[in-house]
């Protein structure tokens, strides 16, 4: 789960407030739910599903924050103008290992965003820090200095007849970092199903940590939650279904499309915990109650004794 710097005084703001309240609220939507640089991949279902809202009504509320974003070129991806200054990152600058992973965001979107803009809204010049980043790409760096460090007899940065650029080994490090942190994030995964779904563990073809990322990207964990676990009440699941992630996402898709139709609206983060210890508990009382499962397993499963089904609905 993420944390996120908030003003709070944006209520009494003159732009916040004269927003109107479906604009407030796909705003504080965008806002905690962008990447750590300020870019996010549209996805209009999913944000309609999530917020309960419907096509025309979601299209409004956009449009109303059109000052306020910049979109892509393919018009796929938004980047919120002020995010960064509101996080306290900016400048952006080459010795703080909180910002590689901003820009790496930054190089990633580079081709798809006309840069000029982006650049106005932080107040510096991206060109010579993506430079910087890239292995390989020719030319100096200029405006903000590369992560790295640029010049001769700098022991982190080799620079070639070319001015090529590579990328420092304290990037390389720092990247080794982050990957180790999303490694326990999909070993938590995989822990969460083992426990909880066990049925989808025993596919023939398991969920890779690359699947997991996608599916933690574009699903909530609630969503993520009760896909998992109505796979692993399937029946015949382990004899008609090969692919656990390519299942789960024919699954969640049904799910999503349902909840649109339907007006469903999801949990907030701040609520998934709960929300997924309630759900397991209740999946393990309707095996109990059906006699599928004993008093001993549902203890050792959940953690606590089974409470007679006469003294729970009383």
């Amino acid at each position: 789960m993420a944390y996120r710097f908030t003003d709070t005084n944006k209520w009494r703001d003159a732009w916040f407030l004269d927003l109107a309240p479906m604009e407030k609220l796909l705003w504080v939507y965008l806002y905690e739910n962008c990447d750590i640089a300020g870019f996010y991949e549209v996805c209009k279902k999913r944000i309609m599903f999530d917020l309960g809202i419907n096509k025309s009504t979601f299209e409004g509320a956009l449009k109303g924050l059109d000052d306020k974003i910049i979109w892509s070129f393919d018009g796929n991806v938004i980047f919120i103008k002020n995010f960064l200054r509101h996080q306290k990152n900016l400048p952006l600058r080459e010795n703080n290992k909180a910002h590689i992973g901003i820009l790496r965001r930054f190089e990633n979107y580079r081709d798809r965003f006309d840069f000029d803009l982006i650049e106005a809204c932080i107040s510096a010049s991206l060109d010579g820090v993506i430079k910087g980043l890239t292995r390989g790409l020719q030319g100096a760096s200029k405006g903000l200095p590369s992560p790295t460090g640029i010049g001769i007899g700098n022991n982190n940065t080799v620079i070639s007849s070319n001015k090529d650029i590579t990328i420092s080994s304290n990037i390389d490090k720092e990247e080794e970092n982050i990957k180790e942190e999303e490694s326990i994030d999909f070993i938590n995964f995989t822990k969460w199903i083992s426990e909880h779904a066990p049925n989808v563990a025993k596919l023939k073809e398991p969920f890779t940590q690359e699947q997991y990322f996608k599916i933690r990207d574009a699903y909530s964990g609630e969503l993520t939650a009760e896909v998992l676990m109505a796979m692993h009440n399937k029946k015949d699941l382990l004899k008609s279904y090969n692919s656990a992630y390519l299942t789960f996402l024919n699954w969640a898709k049904r799910r999503v499309d349902y909840g649109s139709k339907n007006n469903r609206r999801n949990i907030t983060d701040d609520e998934l915990g709960k929300r997924l210890a309630e759900t397991a508990v209740r999946l393990e009382y309707e095996k109990y109650d059906s006699g599928e499962q004993s008093a001993d397993e549902f203890e050792r499963r959940i953690g606590f004794k089974p409470v007679p089904r006469h003294l729970r609905n009383s």
